[in-house]
């Protein structure tokens, strides 16, 4: 089979073979901090609740108004809301 010069340098497994599956490491957990990074004055970390719909609105509106992929902004993503809140 052929090698190729970009997949040969990734961490990733031939398709064919055996990988067992969960964490790649448990103890990575402890790694995790327990307090957010501090924000700017004026900014403050919220955690949003997606079953009000008026939260996943604001969630909405969000990325629907600012998450672009296109460098000149002609192409954005507009995901629905019932899809935000799967």
């Amino acid at each position: 089979m052929h090698r190729h010069a970009f997949w040969s340098t990734q961490p990733v497994t031939d398709a064919r073979s055996e990988v067992d599956c969960g964490p790649v490491a448990e103890e990575d957990d402890k790694a995790v901090r327990a307090d957010p990074f501090p924000l700017p004055d004026g900014y403050c970390w919220c955690t949003v609740d997606m079953t009000s719909a008026v939260q996943a609105q604001e969630v909405f509106s969000l990325l629907a108004g600012n998450y672009v992929e296109a460098d000149d902004a002609t192409f954005r993503f507009k995901y629905s809301v019932p899809f935000l809140t799967w």
